[in-house]
């Protein structure tokens, strides 16, 4: 959970930015606010992103593939900063956070319980469905968003 305070505090207080971005430079809205509004993403981000690192914290290992699904979301999320700022060589709001916590953190709780000696396979399956299915599903759906609006 510190990882994901952090990676919150860059995206939106210091130096913040993320809607904006986000929107204007990932998904090529004209609209500043849309189709990420404020609204949308304080759900993404309490009801999806802590409520779900909240849920991991509580059951543990005992249901691994919760943590997977985090762990996988998270490492989607590090990934799509990474490879926009590497495209456009330049620093987006949460890309320092995503290379030096967001990510190593990631891939460290994944090489855990992923493989033969991780998590049972219906765990691994269903948690990286969820995260990386869920994370590609969010940006999809608001690019569809966007291209539906112009």
């Amino acid at each position: 959970m510190p990882v994901l305070l952090w990676h919150q505090v860059e995206e939106w207080v210091w130096p913040g930015g993320f809607i904006e971005w986000l929107n204007c430079e990932v998904l090529g809205s004209p609209e500043v606010l849309a189709p990420l509004t404020p609204k949308r993403a304080f759900v993404v981000n309490v009801r999806f992103g802590w409520g779900m690192s909240l849920a991991a914290s509580t059951v543990g290992d005992r249901v691994p593939a919760v943590a997977i699904f985090v762990c996988s979301s998270n490492a989607a999320n590090a990934i799509m900063h990474l490879g926009w700022a590497a495209r456009h060589r330049r620093w987006d709001p949460g890309a320092v956070t995503a290379a030096f916590l967001l990510l190593p953190w990631s891939a460290a709780g994944l090489r855990e319980r992923l493989g033969p000696g991780g998590a049972p396979a219906v765990h691994q399956i269903l948690g990286l469905i969820a995260g990386v299915g869920g994370f590609a599903r969010l940006i999809t759906g608001m690019r569809q968003h966007t291209y539906a609006a112009k």
